[in-house]
């Protein structure tokens, strides 16, 4: 009696399993989100974050590449993959319908018949006759636990990730675009000031070589002067090979050619940031993310596929109906032969492979479920990194700000007191060196601010509604 009881045991301990799929609110991150951010502003953050730069040739620039990305397209043609495989899936859960037909003609000549040519042969020796057959064939397959469903859910379940991966793409090319394009403004403005720096250098480094034709300065004074024009000018130089390669990048993340020019070349000014943000609390970021909503939907595929990989276990039942009529084309449909039948599958031994593919996905849910955790505490640490840093940054800023001011009583000071015949030219040099050092770090720091803001909008926004490039490719 034991032995008997067994298979009933085995198929209500899978049919249990069958039922513990996720439910969709289910799953939830494995830590205790915190109630609030750290800080954040006042301000709203509408779904184009770039707007609210309020920075016309970057909504351009952003705009333009969401429309003309090759990675954005590709990341379209991934959906419409998953959307095809969605309704394949699908076709299972509905029965097929199929239909044969045939047709054929005997010949006969005397008592031999062959199915030869009529060349040659009297056509008072030929008889003949035509054979027509049609058929039709109709099969289902009952879905008793679940298992197409499940399969079909799992494909759907794919759909939506890969939706949501392309949202999570168009909102890192906005992000990718908004830092190529300040970086090109950074490196246009550092141009700029290294030109006016070796304008006054070169003026100074005439100056001092006058000064020393008539006496007044040792020849080392020209030297270290001559030093420090050429060090602006080398740098100069690195300016100019960093903004060719930003501009050969923002060039290509809008889909053109590397020497494209897409933006015009005389911005040198970089915009003044908008309010910081509101950062509304972790547990609505978690749900708004497109990049934590795909893995949410991966984790939800993993447990229909599981549920499926369950139900392969348990027996199938299927369907089959067919008609079959021959005969000649006047009297085709004169009779007719029908059949009906079911079938049933129940897998005994099969090595253990089915129950082994349960496992691996069982085992794929627990990693997605572990990953959709990871990626919330990467989520959460984004916000909080980008908050930190703009705060940091912006006492940076301000610290620049009063050592240029600093910067500039020294020259004052160190310039008097060589005009006085106190001090050594060295000094002057240091002072100036300084100075214009802290012009570029000033350029330099303004632009990773914005950068910052950039990451903080990136982490904060749940994207917007996309429209899909224009078919290009409806090519055969």
């Amino acid at each position: 009696m034991k032995h008997a009881r067994r298979p009933y045991l085995v198929i209500t301990t899978l049919l249990v399993a069958c039922g513990c799929t996720a439910k969709l609110d289910a799953i939830k991150p494995q830590v205790a989100l915190p109630q609030r951010f750290s800080g954040g502003g006042a301000a709203k953050l509408g779904a184009r974050w770039w707007r609210s730069f309020n920075d016309p040739e970057l909504t351009r620039l952003v705009e333009r590449a969401l429309s003309k990305s090759f990675s954005l397209r590709a990341a379209w043609a991934r959906v419409a993959q998953a959307r095809a495989v969605a309704k394949r899936e699908g076709a299972a859960l509905y029965p097929s319908l199929s239909v044969q037909a045939s047709g054929g003609g005997l010949i006969s000549r005397g008592r031999v018949i062959a199915s030869t040519s009529l060349v040659n042969v009297s056509p008072f020796d030929i008889t003949g006759r035509e054979d027509i057959s049609l058929g039709l064939a109709a099969s289902y397959e009952l879905d008793l636990w679940g298992k197409l469903r499940s399969t079909r859910d799992a494909a759907k379940l794919d759909l939506r990730a890969s939706e949501h991966d392309l949202m999570a793409a168009a909102i890192s090319l906005s992000a990718e675009v908004a830092i190529a394009w300040y970086r090109r403004v950074e490196q246009a403005a550092q141009l700029a000031l290294l030109e006016t720096q070796l304008r006054t250098n070169e003026r100074t480094l005439e100056l001092v070589t006058v000064s020393w034709q008539r006496g007044a300065v040792r020849a080392e004074d020209v030297f270290r002067q001559r030093q420090l024009t050429e060090a602006v000018r080398a740098q100069k130089a690195t300016v100019q090979a960093a903004l060719a390669v930003q501009s050969h990048r923002l060039a290509v993340l809008v889909g053109a050619v590397p020497t494209a020019v897409v933006a015009p070349a005389g911005a040198k000014t970089l915009v003044k940031l908008p309010p910081l943000p509101r950062t509304g609390v972790p547990s609505k970021l978690i749900t708004r993310r497109p990049d934590l909503a795909r893995l949410h939907a991966r984790v939800l595929a993993a447990d229909r596929r599981f549920a499926a990989a369950v139900a392969d276990r348990l027996p199938s039942l299927s369907l089959s109906a067919g008609i079959l009529t021959s005969g000649r084309a006047v009297d085709l449909f004169a009779s007719w032969i029908g059949n009906l039948a079911a079938s049933i599958f129940a897998p005994i031994l099969d090595g253990g492979r089915r129950k082994a593919e349960s496992e691996r996905f069982k085992a794929q849910r627990l990693e997605l479920r572990q990953q959709y955790t990871q990626q919330v505490l990467e989520a959460l640490r984004e916000v909080e990194d980008a908050l930190i840093r703009e705060v940091k940054q912006r006492q940076l800023l301000r610290s620049i700000a009063t050592q240029l001011k600093l910067a500039k009583h020294v020259i004052e000071r160190v310039h008097d007191s060589y005009v006085n015949g106190v001090g050594d030219y060295l000094r002057v040099l240091d002072a100036y060196a300084t100075y214009q050092q802290l012009q570029r770090n000033e350029l330099t720091a303004r632009r990773e601010l914005i950068e910052i803001r950039i990451g903080l909008c990136r982490a904060l926004s749940g994207g917007w509604k996309l429209e899909a490039p224009r078919a290009e490719g409806k090519r055969s």
